[in-house]
């Protein structure tokens, strides 16, 4: 899930998603709610992506990776 685009700034603060230094989302679940992770300003032609389960994926999202290029998106849900 794209979380943050080119010039956003995104960050996680005990569990819980920053952008643009506002809240996003419900919220963490247990497992994940001591994660930190720094501010990160998304650089151009990339954007950040996190997967919608959190505590379970930290390898394969960009808290990891770091931003991902934006030609790597394949798809979009609606």
């Amino acid at each position: 899930r794209v979380v943050g685009l080119p010039g956003d700034r995104v960050k996680i603060v005990k569990g819980e998603l920053f952008v643009n230094n506002q809240k996003v989302g419900a919220g963490a679940d247990k497992k994940s709610a001591t994660d930190e992770y720094p501010g990160v300003i998304v650089p151009r032609n990339t954007v950040y992506a996190l997967c919608d389960n959190r505590s379970v994926s930290k390898d394969l999202d960009s808290r990891k990776l770091g931003p991902i290029g934006s030609w790597a998106i394949i798809g979009k849900m609606r």
